[in-house]
């Protein structure tokens, strides 16, 4: 009885150890089958279990009692220290995580792993500690790639970005070459418009200059007559009367013929001093004024028609709209020759001031009409001029914002219509 109570007792061992030794086969094969490199190590660092896929890396049979330690994995300047810190990491926290290089069987390369080593027994001798390795490399050469293309991506940017900067430098340089140039040109046609005018000013300045001579002339013999009179007392009351009213008259003629002087030479200032870039509310009427003093030099047997419109004032530069008006005023009586009308007109329309120039000279072709507002066009004579009063004109109209147009009616002239924005905050004031 109790033999046979041994032997059942022995059998259900044996079961046990049968299913257990089964589980454990499971879990081998389950272990070999992984991608991973899995194993078991004891304190001494040796392998007690290896799977397959850890044993071909290394280059040896898993069956085969080889004795293979975890530090020659690792047997590279300083390895043996750094798995002792591994290990030890294990034992005192339950498991370490690393990134390190693991030699391959060829000895010829080193794969980029991912290492977690745990403890599997909590006591520190005997102890035994499972190993998991999962070769990273193709994602640390990925990555190493990345930041390769990154780092050219980068120097490409950084290179970019240096030549926009010279680009920039370089626009910005010919941008101010071309400001001076411009510049430059329309002093240069402020100078051609001011030579057309001088002939015409000193007209202008003469006749009042020759009428005030005559009257001082005039002056001086009435106060000489007067003295003599008043020596022989011969002068009566009539002739008394007579010369204090024609001194009146003399006097006030030569008042008037110096103002008009006064007025022209300030308009030639005005129209000759340098740009100073500032810009102010600027009245159109006093502006057009101002410009028709200047060319009124050029008027021969020209007719004049003015309908001045309620404008608000735009805002602007004076000097730079007197020169652009001074232009088209010449331009329309040279194309007037020795008669005809000029006409201005001034009109409020849609937040612009809008002026038009009309004249019944020649009037412009359309081969003249695409070439009209080009540096350097003329249809004028050699050394007659530049070329550059409309083309600077219509720069001039262009940074004020507004528009400068052309039209030729049936029949003689041209009209110009220019369209400037008023001052908004005038406007609003008033």
């Amino acid at each position: 009885m109790k033999k046979n109570q041994r032997i059942h007792r022995l059998e259900q061992k044996k079961s046990k150890l049968d299913k257990e030794l089964n589980l454990f086969k499971d879990i081998e094969s389950l272990l070999d089958n992984s991608q991973e490199m899995l194993g078991v190590i004891n304190s001494n660092g040796d392998f007690v279990y290896m799977n397959i896929s850890l044993a071909n890396t290394i280059g040896i049979n898993a069956t085969d009692e080889v004795k293979y330690d975890i530090f020659n994995l690792f047997n590279t300047e300083n390895s043996r220290n750094s798995v002792e810190k591994w290990l030890n990491g294990a034992l005192i926290k339950g498991s370490v995580h690393v990134q390190s290089e693991m030699i391959t069987m060829e000895q010829t390369q080193l794969l980029s792993v991912d290492i977690r080593v745990f403890a599997l027994t909590p006591q520190v001798q005997d102890s035994y500690m499972g190993v998991a390795i999962r070769d990273i490399t193709a994602e640390v050469h990925n990555i190493q790639e990345r930041e390769k293309h990154e780092k050219q991506l980068e120097s490409l940017v950084q290179q970019r970005t240096h030549e926009l900067a010279e680009m920039n430098k370089q626009v910005l340089k010919e941008l101010n070459e071309r400001r001076y140039l411009e510049s430059r040109l329309a002093k240069t046609q402020k100078l051609e418009a001011m030579g057309q005018l001088s002939a015409g000013i000193a007209h202008e300045i003469n006749n009042p200059i020759n009428f005030v001579n005559m009257n001082i002339d005039a002056l001086g013999l009435y106060v000489e007559e007067i003295f003599d009179s008043c020596e022989s007392q011969t002068l009566t009351e009539q002739r008394v009367e007579y010369l204090r009213e024609d001194t009146k008259e003399l006097i006030q003629e030569s008042k008037a013929g110096l103002n008009k002087i006064t007025e022209i030479v300030r308009g030639l200032r005005s129209f000759a001093q340098p740009e100073s870039g500032e810009r102010a509310p600027v009245d159109i009427k006093a502006m057009l004024e101002e410009s028709l003093l200047m060319v009124k030099g050029q008027m021969k047997r020209h007719q004049l028609k003015c309908e001045w419109g309620e404008t608000p004032p735009v805002w602007g530069s004076a000097v730079q709209l007197s020169q652009v008006f001074v232009n088209i005023f010449l331009n329309a009586l040279a194309a007037m020759e020795k008669s005809g009308i000029l006409s201005i007109t001034t009109n409020f329309h849609e937040n612009k001031a809008v002026i038009q120039v009309k004249d019944t000279g020649v009037g412009i072709n359309e081969d003249m009409g695409n070439k009209l507002f080009e540096p350097f066009y003329t249809t004028k004579g050699v050394g007659e001029g530049t070329g550059l009063g409309l083309y600077i004109s219509y720069g001039i109209i262009k940074e004020h914002g507004g528009e400068m147009t052309y039209w030729k009616r049936v029949g003689p002239g041209t009209t110009f219509r220019i369209a400037l924005p008023v001052d908004l905050r005038a406007t609003h004031r008033s």
